[in-house]
Parts: structure tokens; sequence; C-alpha cells
């Protein structure tokens, strides 16, 4: 339905008070003089009346132009507030999970390193004090200890020879990697030249999940403010930034209740579906629930508008 101006309706609501107006006083002359009073409240409710139609035919209008424009609906609404449609549709759903990838691919690479980060540090330092204790105790290496440690050296030069060349050129994960195999063996030399390799046992190699996050960063592939989403198109023309965000809150609240994070009870008004809903969020079950401990552990934001920029 063409929407009408806010002049045209407040024009309209002139000329008919202006019509009605003209009719009354025609009455006027018409009428005994007792029924007079009777007319000229008439007449201010008919002056009222067009006051408020026109005040409320612009506003209106306006409104219906901004939902129009939002995608949002005014109809159902007895007090005419109008309401936003945060419906999950498969077009819809389909743009946010687009939208979430590459922070959802970094915000679990993290996790994951974050999670086997912990045992590797406390062997790694274990590993270390121990070396450096017997490296500072003063004590003479023995000559076979200088040999074995010599050759280990020997060794290390063509490690250290790519290391340089990575260096040189823009392999970030060909450096991360070498880098962290030069630490394992320049403290396994060390703990042989002091005879503590027995003692303090070899220094372990970082976990790969926590190398690849390191080359990612080195490599500028993990944007340390990743967790600012920055929304392009087709979802920047197609939903409004408050319809993006209840779309992603509500998919999120179906993966954490689907993995059993969080109770049915617990989910709350929004994270109540209708059966096409339902048909839409089973088509991507298996990746939102691989998102979901993200989600409860807030590692990928997934409530609220304070993340998103774009529109």
């Amino acid at each position: 339905m063409r929407i009408r101006p806010v002049r045209s309706s407040a024009r309209q609501a002139r000329l008919l008070f202006v019509g009605r107006g003209l009719a009354v006083l025609l009455a006027l002359s018409l009428t005994p003089l007792s029924a007079h009073a009777q007319i000229a409240g008439r007449l201010k409710k008919l002056a009222k009346d067009a006051a408020k139609n026109a005040a409320s035919g612009g506003k209106d209008s306006a409104t219906t132009k901004a939902a129009a424009a939002a995608g949002v609906s005014t109809s159902g609404s007895a007090s005419g507030a109008a309401k936003i449609d945060i419906s999950i549709t498969a077009d819809r759903l389909t743009m946010v999970l687009a939208s979430l990838k590459s922070a959802s691919q970094q915000a679990q690479a993290i996790a994951t390193a974050e999670a086997e980060k912990r045992a590797y540090e406390t062997k790694r330092d274990a590993v270390k004090s121990c070396v450096d204790k017997s490296s500072n105790a003063g004590a003479m290496p023995s000559q076979t200890n200088v040999a074995a440690a010599q050759k280990l050296i020997a060794g290390q030069q063509a490690m250290l020879k790519r290391h340089n060349d990575a260096l040189a050129g823009t392999d970030m994960r060909k450096r991360v990697y070498l880098e962290d195999s030069l630490q394992v063996a320049t403290y396994a030399a060390t703990a042989t030249m002091v005879g503590a390799m027995s003692k303090c046992g070899p220094m372990p190699y970082a976990p790969a999940a926590f190398l690849e996050v390191q080359a990612m960063k080195s490599a500028g592939g993990v944007d340390d403010d990743f967790r600012t989403l920055t929304v392009e198109e087709p979802a920047l023309s197609a939903m409004t930034r408050h319809q993006f965000a209840m779309v992603r809150e509500r998919a999120a609240l179906y993966a954490l209740g689907e993995a059993g994070l969080v109770p049915a009870t617990k989910l709350g008004k929004e994270g109540v579906f209708t059966d096409e809903e339902l048909a839409v969020l089973a088509l991507h079950r298996d990746e939102l629930v691989k998102m979901a401990p993200l989600f409860k552990s807030n590692a990928l934001t997934w409530s609220g508008t304070s993340d998103l920029r774009g529109w």
C-alpha cells in the first residue's frame, strides 16, 4: 500500500475541518438558540478531532516509512508501536553464519590453544628452571658432555639456516615452528653440556594449536580485535543492526540448548522457536553446536549490538 506523505494527511485534515466547519455554520443559521450550545460544543470537538487526525496522520506516516525501511511490521499492534521482525529465516541465518565464519574460526583456534597452553607452559617452565639451575651451579662440564653438546649444536646449523631463510621470507608458519624447534634444541644442548638431561628431561615442543595461533597472529591472520564484527553485504542491506543481533542471539540460544550447555527452561522467550524456525535451524545444527562452547565462554560474542560495525 502506498504511504501518503505527512503534508498530504495534514492538508486533508484541514480541508475536512473547513468543510465540516461550513456545515456547522450553515446549521447555526437554521437552528434555534437553545441548540447553539450543543453546536458550539460539536464545533470544538470537530476542531479537536481534526487537529488530532492531522497530528496522528503525520506521525503514522513517518513511522510507517521508517518501519518499511527497517523491515518492521506495524500491523497487529493495538498501540500502533512498531514490532521488529526478528524471526529466523533461511536467508537471515545463512547471512549471519557467513558473517561469523572468520571470527568463529579465530575464536576456535584461540580456545583450542588456550586449552593446551597451561599444561605445556607448566612443563616447559619446569625444564627451563631445572636446566638454568644446573647451568648456574658453577660445575665444570666434562669433556664428554662438551663433545656431545657440540655434536648437537652442529646438527642445529641446518635448522638455523632454514630459520634465517624463513625470517627473510613471508612464511610465518615455518618461522614459528622453526623457532620452537630451535628452543627445544638449544635447551637440549645446554642440558647435555651441564649433565642435566637425565635429571631435567627434554624441553617439550609447543602444541600445534598454540603455534598455529602464533603463526596466524604473525601473519596478520588473527586480529586482536576480532571480537569486533564488521558486517558486510548482503547482510548489511537485508537486516538492521538490531535484527542481525537478534537473529545471531536466537541462533546462539538454539546452539546452547542443543549442545546441552543451557537448560531449555533457561533460554528465555527469545529461545522459543516456531516450527518453521526449527526447520531452518536444524539444517545448520552441527555448525551451531560446534560454536556453542564459544558462545558459552563468550569467546565469540553473541549478544547485543556493541560489537557490530558496518551500519
